[in-house]
């Protein structure tokens, strides 16, 4: 018998990955690299990340200490999840009402 994960489970241990990530970093990490290791793209991970409370900021790698991903002098855009607090969580987005006739 062959088992397979749900959706909700991947999506579930990939929430577990990025809070393990925040907790041994300090509190912040980078997107780019935990996207490549967990074989995703790195928006659905930023979308995972938001979803746990953090704020994803784009900066350049030049400027950013904890970014390796230099190239030869190059300056880079990398994407840190960072999470502060008070925590903001997504807000869920409401469809407007129609109008009675």
């Amino acid at each position: 018998m062959v088992r397979t994960m749900t959706n909700a489970s991947t999506e579930k241990l990939q929430c577990y990955v990025v809070v393990i990530a925040l907790l041994s970093n300090g509190f912040h990490f980078i997107v780019d690299d935990l996207a490549t290791e967990l074989r995703i793209p790195t928006v659905k991970l930023g979308q995972i990340c938001k979803s746990t409370g953090c704020q994803v900021i784009v900066t350049t790698a030049a400027r950013d200490v904890d970014a390796d991903t230099t190239k030869k002098g190059k300056t880079s855009s990398v994407r840190k999840a960072i999470l502060t607090a008070p925590i903001e969580f997504p807000k869920e987005r409401q469809l407007p009402k129609r109008a009675r006739q």
